[in-house]
């Protein structure tokens, strides 16, 4: 009866569940608030048009005392709900019950008291409209909740239709007649309201849901269904940072399918994606426990991540991985194909502020020297100093490539064009681009994971180089058909009661979309995070809620978005620069980079 959720809508998970009555109990609370002190500010203001304080003094003071503590009850439990609702929300949505129909019942009581009392004069009548209005306003407002649609209006019109009972006059036989009829209306008008509330919820689940499959597609390999290249780099730094501050271990196996080329020009490339996909499946189910990872790196290539585990466990893995694969058979029409693998094994022990690519490096090695063993093996390299490293990188032309970081927002326009404008003064120097946010990228930069990043100015940041290429305004985003697109600017702090969609903490526009609300003076109500600005788009154009994004990504928005001006007052912008490392202030590729930002001429939003 107080589950929160209705029961007609089947959820996919309890946590899913526990979020929605989480967000019912708030909503319902939100919606009530206002009428904790509004009852007994009614009840005072009746007392002294209708004179009843000369006339029933006791009376007055009774149920003033009485409203007064039902008042402070609501408050102290206000209060506690977050923490109730933390434990179980199903009963903190009973304690928020009880105390919404203790009001309206007693309420519904003054009522009945008032028509079978003599007063005098009209206070009667005024008494039974006023326990009308809060019923049929505790209706509507309270339609959202399940547990008070029906009860609440029943509650609260009952004294009365009892009262009309006892009664002997007219007025009471009419309550008798009238109160049914109020409550069948309440009840088909608060349907309306419950029905519109429970279909947006459930259609802004819908659209996280969607939000979120975007997200793991973003991550995953659509050939394989393993997790791509990118996913490999967010989760090395991860695991890298991980193993650091536990002092553990950390090992990568890099596998490649033997003599894949000559499977393609063979069997053709459809039988090859075969192949693939057979390999990935059986690396994935070969993982020994969760933490135990399986990436596609590229063509025949992919990375297999070992959170703590020693050299010796990684060489295990990869015999075991060895074993598995030889005894594949792939089906090829009426007959099957063996394949075999190449496999490098990498130990480190991570550091902070050591280059996690170097682990990468030296798996990378390690297979080049089991495919020059004669392959279908694994090898392993003995671990280097960094400078021995950094040595080896540069001997096989490492120097000639480039990895460039960027914000998401900035891959439409601005790090397209830096990449041609550098092509044009080094022909030979091929460009890698790595995503992610304001925070990823100042730590990728310091970890030597990627050579210079196109981001928001980091503030404080004295070890790197900056070039401020351009300055960007913050917006309104809303979606397309709300009333926010018709405005010529937004007033923040009018949207108290907005629902918002932000970045999670570390890019730069959920930074400076708390620096806007901090203007403001309130927090947010932010319903749902993304790592994807553009899912963030679809997000406000699905009705999710409103958000703050940057004016440069007009040219990609969808159409079911608006941007509209924020009010001077709240106007805050971004400053978008490149940066690299001081310490790389004279390398060539970084002086070939500076010099093609400084071609660029970008027009901010």
């Amino acid at each position: 009866m107080f589950d929160p959720v209705p029961r007609d809508h089947v959820l996919k998970s309890a946590a899913l569940h526990r979020a929605l009555a989480v967000q019912c109990v708030q909503d319902t609370c939100s919606r009530t608030n206002a009428g904790i002190v509004i009852f007994v500010a009614v009840w005072l203001v009746i007392c002294l048009i209708g004179g009843l304080w000369p006339k029933a003094t006791t009376v007055v003071l009774g149920h003033t005392l009485l409203l007064s503590a039902i008042a402070a009850m609501r408050v102290v439990l206000v209060r506690r709900l977050p923490r109730l609702m933390a434990d179980d929300p199903i009963k903190a949505n009973v304690y928020l019950v009880l105390a919404i129909l203790l009001n309206g019942g007693y309420w519904g009581s003054i009522g009945a008291h008032g028509v079978l009392a003599d007063w005098g004069g009209q206070v009667w009548w005024v008494l039974v409209t006023a326990a009308v209005a809060a019923a049929t306003t505790g209706a509507m407002v309270m339609a959202i909740n399940p547990a008070l649609r029906l009860t609440y209006p029943a509650i609260a019109l009952l004294p009365m239709f009892v009262a009309g009972f006892l009664g002997d006059q007219l007025h009471h036989q009419l309550m008798v007649g009238l109160a049914p009829i109020v409550y069948l209306y309440l009840v088909r008008s608060s349907a309306v309201v419950s029905n519109d509330y429970w279909a947006t919820v459930m259609s802004r689940v819908g659209a996280e849901e969607k939000a979120q499959a975007m997200e793991a597609v973003s991550k995953t390999d659509a050939l394989t269904q393993v997790q791509n290249r990118r996913s490999f780099e967010w989760r090395l730094v991860s695991e890298w940072e991980q193993a650091a501050s536990a002092g553990s271990a950390l090992s990568l196996l890099m596998v490649d399918i033997d003599h894949f080329k000559s499977i393609n020009d063979t069997h053709g490339h459809p039988f090859g994606d075969q192949c693939l996909k057979a390999v990935a499946q059986t690396l994935n189910g070969s993982m020994r426990t969760s933490g135990d990872a399986v990436f596609r790196y590229g063509g025949e290539e992919f990375a297999v991540l070992l959170p703590r585990t020693n050299l010796h466990g990684a060489q295990v893995m990869a015999e075991r991985l060895l074993a598995q694969i030889r005894a594949m058979h792939v089906d090829r029409g009426e007959d099957t194909h063996s394949l075999t693998c190449s496999i490098g094994i990498a130990e480190a022990h991570p550091v902070v502020g050591q280059d996690p690519r170097s682990l990468l490096q030296r798996a990378d090695q390690a297979l080049y020297r089991a495919k020059q063993g004669g392959r279908d093996r694994a090898a392993v390299l003995p671990s280097k100093e960094p400078g021995a490293l950094e040595t080896h990188a540069r001997a096989t032309g490492a120097a000639q490539s480039i990895r460039i970081g960027s914000l998401y927002s900035l891959t439409s326009g601005t790090v397209p064009s830096l990449i041609m404008a550098l092509n044009t003064r080094q022909p030979d120097l091929q460009a890698e681009l790595i995503l992610g946010s304001n925070a990823d990228l100042v730590q990728k930069l310091r970890n030597g994971f990627i050579d210079a990043a196109v981001f928001g100015l980091p503030e404080g940041a004295e070890d790197l180089r900056s070039e401020p290429l351009f300055e960007d305004n913050l917006y309104f985003a809303a979606p397309a058909d709300s009333p926010y697109a018709q405005q010529a600017s937004v007033d923040l702090a009018s949207c108290v009661n907005e629902r918002f969609v932000s970045l999670k903490p570390g890019f730069v526009t959920q930074s400076r979309f708390a620096d806007a609300f901090a203007v403001a003076g309130f927090e947010p109500h932010v319903v749902m995070t993304t790592n994807d600005i553009f899912s963030l788009m679809h997000l406000v154009g699905g009705g999710m809620g409103c958000s703050l994004l940057p004016g440069r990504v007009r040219a990609s928005l969808p159409p079911t978005v608006r941007l509209i001006p924020l009010e001077p007052r709240f106007r805050i912008r971004q400053t978008i620069s490149l940066s690299f490392l001081r310490t790389r202030e004279r390398d060539p590729n970084m002086l070939a980079l500076l010099d093609a930002s400084r071609t660029l001429h970008i027009i901010p939003g």
